[in-house]
């Protein structure tokens, strides 16, 4: 769009936004994970975000999905225990009343999983199963968590990067909390 196709539109009251954002969630020797986000604003009651994951193999750029866990159905489980934790609520029956379905008919996030420094990421859209308001509801399986749902394969390539991450964020902190308490370091 033009300059003078926008001056247009500013001037017919119509405002508009749209920003993009791509993040490396997860860096290590072997796989690498990225989470992407889309705003747009094109007038109406809000915006909306639309998101995507891509996590790959550093090798060849193979992307990988949900086939690096042993058993959905185990990792839905997951999922309902870290939305009841999301909504704060304590039981199903609580649960359904923030859900637009079924607990039975709640699908695997559009989005894929990702990694971060926490673990494995599981994210629904907006409007995917609940209301706008209720934000991207998500779920993380934890690293100390991840060696019971994620294939024997894929968590013995990745473990030793999970190690590395958390020595990082480790030595990270530490660095912080050093030059915090002593201001002769940030010199």
């Amino acid at each position: 769009m033009d300059e003078e196709e926008k001056s247009f539109l500013r001037e017919m009251g119509v405002s508009y936004e749209c920003f993009h954002t791509a993040d490396a969630t997860f860096e290590g020797e072997q796989i690498t994970s990225m989470y992407f986000s889309t705003y747009v604003y094109a007038g109406g009651a809000h915006g909306g975000i639309l998101s995507e994951s891509a996590t790959f193999y550093n090798n060849n750029g193979k992307r990988v999905g949900w086939e690096i866990f042993k058993d959905t159905k185990k990792v839905k489980a997951h999922i309902m225990k870290g939305l009841m934790k999301y909504f704060e609520v304590g039981d199903k029956q609580s649960l359904d009343e923030c859900l637009l379905l079924s607990q039975e008919e709640l699908p695997l996030p559009a989005t894929m999983p990702f990694l971060n420094e926490q673990g494995v990421v599981l994210m629904y859209d907006q409007y995917e199963i609940a209301p706008y308001s209720a934000g991207m509801p998500s779920d993380v399986i934890t690293w100390k968590e991840c060696q019971d749902y994620l294939t024997p394969e894929f968590w013995e390539m990745i473990k030793n990067d999970v190690k590395q991450t958390s020595t990082k964020k480790a030595s990270t902190k530490k660095r912080k909390r050093d030059v915090l308490n002593n201001p002769r370091m940030m010199q």
